[in-house]
């Protein structure tokens, strides 16, 4: 297999749980949320490569990939050339810069909403192709991240995993977490590039899909129970 610099949010979990000593899988759904909250803190593009992949089409709508940061084109299977545009361009996961020769554009158009292409209702095909970039989401849902950002997110599950049984760790331990999470935070921050107001919103939209849906990640909501 070929080294690509990447580990998987599994990896840096496994490897979190060896520092503070957790035995078990009880917490794994819960510090498995905390290393994507923490590539959301960071904010940058370097989680992120480009693909490409067809979709079905059922009942007008298609259901678009996990993670998805921004469509570069989505064009029928059954076509060659017919690029296929949203109703309105502010839609802010479409890169409109894309549309470079609108006499490619399709007769028909789409709306993205929610994880979802909801297409015309008259339109003939089974399937479509979409160009994107997004996360490096394996087959089995796993997603990968850069190897540079390991020690960052690892020192922010232990910070928060710490803060959260304050009772059992003392401040000094909770703040050495801190501590070593806000330096390395900075060292990928200053090494990888700055995404701009726009970017950062597209970061956000991306990983809050990949979040719970509920406001603050409470422990004991997610952790499984011992009955």
């Amino acid at each position: 297999m070929q080294y690509d610099g990447k580990i998987s949010i599994d990896q840096v979990v496994q490897s979190a749980k060896m520092q503070l000593r957790i035995q078990g899988t009880s917490d794994d759904t819960y510090l498995r949320m905390l290393a994507m909250e923490a590539e959301k803190e960071m904010a940058t593009r370097q989680t992120l490569i480009k693909k490409t992949t067809s979709l079905a089409i059922s009942s007008h709508k298609t259901t678009l990939p996990s993670g998805i940061y921004q469509i570069n084109w989505i064009r029928y299977e059954n076509s060659e050339n017919d690029y296929v545009y949203p109703h309105f361009v502010e839609n802010p996961f479409f890169d409109v810069g894309t549309q470079e020769d609108v006499t490619l554009s399709s007769a028909y158009s789409i709306d993205i909403n929610g994880g979802y292409v909801y297409h015309s209702t008259d339109v003939p095909y089974t399937t479509c192709r979409i160009s994107y970039v997004g996360l490096d989401v394996d087959d089995y849902g796993e997603v990968k991240i850069p190897e540079s950002h390991e020690r960052a997110i690892r020192n922010y599950i232990c910070y928060q995993y710490t803060l959260a049984e304050s009772d059992k760790y003392s401040q000094y331990v909770i703040e050495s977490y801190r501590r070593e999470w806000s330096g390395n935070y900075n060292k990928v921050r200053g090494r990888d590039a700055k995404p701009g107001p726009q970017e950062m919103r597209r970061l956000a939209m991306m990983w809050n899909s990949m979040l719970p849906p509920y406001q603050g990640l409470q422990r004991n909501s997610v952790k499984k129970s011992n009955t």
